[in-house]
Order: structure tokens, then C-alpha cells, then sequence
């Protein structure tokens, strides 16, 4: 992923440090995942993907605007992205990132939203510590508290290990694309 930024010696630009801050961020989130999936921690492990989905909308909003520069510079100067406006006009808010990332993930915005429900307390907890049984005796609900997601099956852990790979090969994709338009690289 280095790649992105250039050759020792090569000028340093604000969407260099940008990028390294969404590089490292990937590279973080990507070893929790590991963790979270060998801990048999869904909740967490869903929680680490909505935020891959984060970072890749917010750099792919670099690509968005007529000056990355500037709005790098004024990022990291404090400023929201959501109050810059890209090229077709419309603001950088995050619906309007996650709408763009679908139109080249296009389950993006599903997982987006199902994953919220991990970041924010919703009923996705209320449901994953209880089981509804039913037997001759009629419906009973069961309270399974523990740290553990046992109830998931195998392809449930392949899938969030996919959607975040799928993440991060588009967001080397797109510091490769940086890597090519960048001066003096």
C-alpha cells in the first residue's frame, strides 16, 4: 500500500497524509477483524466492516472534488467533509458517499445500513441474546448472554471476511489511481 505515496526524496502533498491515515486505519481495522472473527465476536466483526465501508466512501470523496489538495488541506485543518460540495454540486454527506461507493459496490449500501445496527444499540442486540424455541408446551424465549456469537453459521464469518477483502482491494485500487496521477511519482 506504500506504493501510493511515492519514492523516498518525492514531494509530501495533503492527500499523502490523508490516504496514510486511511491506510493505517485499513491496515487496524483489517488485524481487529481477524481478531473479532477468531473471537467469535459478530457484533464487533460487523462493526469493523461498517467502518471499512467509512473509510473507503470518505477517500473515494477525494475523487469526487475538482481540487483533492484543498480539500485535504481543509480537512485536516478541522473543517467537515460533509460541508464541501463535489463536482455535480452535491454535498459530501455521508448518504451521498455510501450512494456513490454502491455504484461500484453495489452491496455497499445494504451493508451499510445492516451493519449501523452493530454501531448504534439496536434491536441487533436484543435479538442476538435471545432464541425463540417452541415445543409442545407452546413458545419460550431463551437469554443466551455471553461474548460469544455461536449461533452463526460458518458462511456468516466467510461473508463479513468478504465484504471487507472486496473493501480494501478497492481502496488499494484507488491509492494505486492516486499513486498515478500524483506529480513526481
Amino acid at each position: 500500500m506504500l506504493r501510493a505515496f511515492g519514492k523516498e526524496g518525492s514531494s509530501m502533498y495533503y492527500t499523502d497524509l490523508v490516504l496514510a491515515g486511511a491506510t493505517k486505519r485499513t491496515l487496524g481495522l483489517g488485524h481487529g477483524l481477524i481478531a473479532m472473527i477468531n473471537a467469535k465476536n459478530m457484533l464487533c466483526g460487523r462493526a469493523l466492516v461498517r467502518m471499512q465501508i467509512d473509510t473507503v466512501s470518505r477517500v473515494l470523496a477525494y475523487t469526487y472534488v475538482a481540487d483533492r489538495e484543498d480539500l485535504a488541506r481543509r480537512v485536516i485543518g478541522g473543517e467537515k467533509l460533509r460541508s464541501f460540495k463535489c463536482r455535480d454540486g452535491k454535498r459530501l454527506t455521508d448518504q451521498y458517499l455510501i450512494e456513490r461507493l454502491s455504484k461500484t459496490l453495489a452491496w455497499a449500501a445494504d451493508v451499510y445500513d445492516r451493519t449501523s445496527g452493530s454501531v448504534h444499540f439496536s434491536e441487533q442486540q436484543l435479538f442476538s441474546a435471545s432464541e425463540m424455541t417452541s415445543d409442545e408446551n407452546g413458545s419460550h424465549i431463551n437469554l443466551m448472554i455471553t461474548q460469544f456469537d455461536t449461533k452463526y453459521p460458518e458462511s456468516s464469518w466467510v461473508e463479513i471476511a468478504a465484504c471487507f477483502t472486496e473493501l480494501t482491494d478497492f481502496f488499494v485500487h484507488i491509492l494505486d489511481q492516486y499513486s498515478a496521477s500524483k506529480p513526481g511519482v
